[in-house]
């Protein structure tokens, strides 16, 4: 699906981004796809660039890895990656949503072929069959 491939596309240039910015939280953090990496993106693009305040931002099991996240969000992240970031993060949210209404139309086709037609019950399924 497009939709798929363009939203890969996206998430691998926003890492391409954050990585030319010297921010390396992919190399501590196993994607930028969780919620605690989007919180910390959406932060330096909201102007934050203390690393041990966005490394504050993380849940549930990073929060073993602060000391490699502060280290790993030490970098040179400026206004220029934030509205570049920003403009990526908006494409990928797009994107979510597209892929959200595909898949839920494709559910309601295929609910429509698995299910018989009105007028034909089992029971005149079956009849018809003799």
């Amino acid at each position: 699906m497009d939709l798929i491939r363009d939203r890969t596309r996206y998430w691998s240039r926003l890492e391409k981004l954050v990585e030319d910015a010297l921010i390396k939280v992919s190399s501590v953090a196993s994607t930028l796809k969780t919620v605690s990496t989007r919180d910390m993106i959406e932060a330096l693009i909201a102007g934050q660039r203390d690393p041990r305040a966005l490394a504050d931002l993380v849940r549930g099991a990073m929060r073993g890895i602060r000391t490699a996240l502060i280290e790993a969000l030490t970098g040179r992240f400026d206004a220029h990656h934030g509205e570049l970031a920003r403009v990526l993060l908006d494409q990928i949210d797009r994107l979510d949503t597209e892929i959200a209404k595909v898949t839920q139309r494709i559910g309601v086709l295929l609910d429509q072929i698995d299910s018989p037609p009105p007028s034909q019950t089992p029971a005149a399924v079956t009849t018809l069959r003799r």
